[in-house]
């Protein structure tokens, strides 16, 4: 019950952000972006339902084509008892004053077996000129569980 009251969270504060931030698309043109591309190394932890955590190491490139929204594609391991790497595409809201809201549709590769995932989340970006640090909380809902990862990633953009 906990996890479906999370992802209807996400998606009502990012379907509010759409609709309150709609006029910031009117009349956009890709310049008006100082640094469409982003590049992220995460550092974190994941914890499973069943109690595991694991230290988490990640990469994530991200292209803003509009304003409001950017689409990547991200990189994670999850070290020790986990063992499981995560790879997917991020939709990347930005709503604005530094946060941002992630759908994304992925996989879980944990030894020879490959599961799909769902993962949903939020963070807050903190821009350093070109640089940027930014906390985040995601949960990934993978095969009827849900695994939470938490941490923080370093960026760069350009």
């Amino acid at each position: 019950m906990k996890s479906w009251f999370g992802i209807a969270t996400v998606v009502m504060l990012g379907l509010h952000s759409v609709s309150a931030h709609s006029a910031d698309l009117e009349g956009y043109s890709p310049e008006e972006i100082e640094n469409r591309h982003h590049i992220e190394v995460f550092l974190g932890n994941t914890q499973t339902e069943e109690g595991e955590d694991a230290f988490t190491l990640g990469a994530q490139y991200e292209y803003q084509f509009a304003s409001l929204m950017g689409v990547g594609i991200l990189g994670e391991y999850a070290f020790d008892n986990v063992d499981a790497w995560v790879v997917g595409t991020p939709l990347t809201i930005h709503p604005g004053a530094g946060w941002q809201l992630v759908a994304m549709p992925g996989i879980e590769i944990e030894g020879n077996k490959t599961k799909f995932l769902f993962r949903a989340g939020v963070g807050y970006e903190f821009e350093l000129e070109q640089f940027s640090i930014k906390p985040e909380f995601n949960a990934d809902f993978v095969g009827g569980d849900v695994n939470l990862v938490f941490g923080v990633s370093l960026g760069f953009g350009f």
